[in-house]
């Protein structure tokens, strides 16, 4: 949901959520591409490039033409995918950077300031979002043992006599 709103709120022709996982960033959610070629899309190092500078500072990084940039360069698409425009925004919980949101365009676009400040809102929401999922997973997989308890402490105190618990 996410990152569809990311895409339509920013009139791009891609979007993409990125996750910290062992220092690398994996896609894992997209719009705007084809499952197969998301699929190809490369893992980042921690340290690569743009990637690098937006999980170092925390901060929006806004390319008008990544492919004219000679600081960072861009990804290799394997010509599968033409990528100009670039804005990325860093998703941060706890003060923790735990991945990052991106639009993506093919041509090439002058990001305004609001474009910042509106992918920003979204990296926040999809930041909380992703560490409550999180959270409940852990809750769930906690809970899980605790049923198995539970119903045997049911059982015990059914039974009427030390003889009768099985």
């Amino acid at each position: 949901m996410l990152v569809a709103g990311t895409r339509r709120g920013l009139r791009a022709g891609a979007s993409t959520i990125r996750l910290l996982r062992d220092d690398r960033l994996e896609v894992t959610a997209w719009a705007g591409l084809a499952d197969e070629l998301a699929a190809r899309l490369p893992v980042l190092r921690r340290d690569e490039g743009w990637v690098g500078e937006v999980l170092r500072t925390g901060q929006v990084l806004a390319f008008p033409d990544i492919r004219t940039d000679g600081q960072y360069g861009h990804e290799d698409y394997d010509g599968s995918i033409r990528i100009a425009g670039h804005l990325t925004a860093p998703l941060i919980h706890n003060g923790r950077v735990i991945g990052a949101l991106s639009a993506l365009t093919n041509e090439p676009r002058p990001w305004t300031s609001g474009d910042v400040a509106f992918i920003s809102t979204l990296a926040t929401h999809a930041a909380i979002a992703l560490a409550n999922a999180e959270l409940f997973e852990q809750t769930v997989a906690r809970a899980a043992p605790r049923e198995g308890l539970q119903a045997a402490s049911a059982r015990m105190s059914l039974a009427g006599s030390l003889e009768a618990i099985p």
